[in-house]
């Protein structure tokens, strides 16, 4: 295992990435970061790459952001500088990025307090794919976490969801789908928290008749989706759910056109491997 802790200035972390870019490939990488620089330093970023390509072997990355007293804003920042940085050098990559706090566990509701900026609520929604777990998926299930403090709803699409999916025939099992999820959010939530983690096949995911549900995660892609929920929700005589926007994870990469990161790009690099594989094969 590696193991680095980032506890200073830009001038140690920098130190830190360039020891690691320099040293034996690990089975798993663990990096501690505090926050204290900033999240554009591109230099910073420049070494953050560094370090992820001297553990391009491992099987796992894992950065714990260290969170004390940091405000919720800046804490965002990093996340998304972060996975931005990561999904640069290599998109398929696992890099989980941890927030923790001063005992080195996920974020308590102790932890996120209102004075920090933090907005949090008992029971929080989000839906999606979650085809090929990446960046994208990390960021808005951890945005999920650092606003919830009791229970987090996640539906996973199936069936006529799936119909206009590019490449849909090569989308995972839901089995590993929904596995992939709750193993992620397991390692970003504290003990305690409530995970329903469970197919869905039609967008709504129940939320328009859960009284329960305080807030729902969406993308800029899917924000559409949670006006709709909430105007049910009203018809329902049910309050509106607080809507929750991520910024997307750009595509900075070899995987297409889309400016964003997503399950389809990766699909079709794959659907085009296997194109090329298949042309290969002997008649």
């Amino acid at each position: 295992m590696g193991f680095i802790s980032l506890t200073d200035s830009t001038n140690r972390i920098s130190s830190c990435f360039n020891h690691l870019a320099t040293g034996a490939a690990t089975t798993e990488l663990i990096i501690i970061m505090v926050v204290l620089i900033d999240a554009n330093d591109t230099l910073l970023l420049d070494k953050f790459q560094t370090a992820l390509q001297a553990a391009s072997t491992t099987s796992r990355c894992e950065i714990q952001l260290r969170c004390v007293e940091v405000t919720f804003s800046d804490l965002v920042q990093h996340l998304v500088a972060l996975y931005r940085a990561a999904t640069h050098f290599n998109p398929r990559m696992a890099v989980d990025i941890i927030p923790v706090n001063a005992a080195g566990s996920p974020l308590t509701p102790e932890d996120k307090s209102a004075k920090l900026g933090f907005c949090t609520y008992a029971h929080v929604a989000l839906g999606g794919t979650f085809d090929r777990m990446h960046n994208g998926h990390r960021l808005l299930l951890t945005t999920s976490a650092l606003h919830s403090t009791e229970r987090i709803r996640v539906g996973v699409a199936i069936n006529e969801l799936l119909a206009k999916k590019q490449h849909a025939s090569l989308i995972q099992p839901v089995d590993e789908r929904v596995s992939a999820v709750r193993e992620f959010l397991q390692r970003v939530t504290p003990e305690g928290t409530a995970l329903d983690i469970f197919p869905m096949d039609e967008f709504t995911g129940g939320t328009t008749t859960l009284a329960s549900v305080n807030a729902i995660v969406v993308s800029p892609e899917t924000q559409p989706a949670a006006v709709k929920i909430n105007d049910t929700r009203a018809a329902n005589s049910l309050p509106p759910l607080a809507v929750l926007v991520i910024e997307y994870v750009e595509n900075h990469s070899n995987l297409g056109d889309d400016f964003k990161l997503s399950s389809g790009s990766l699909r079709a690099q794959d659907a085009a491997a296997n194109a090329v594989s298949h042309s290969d094969a002997p008649p």
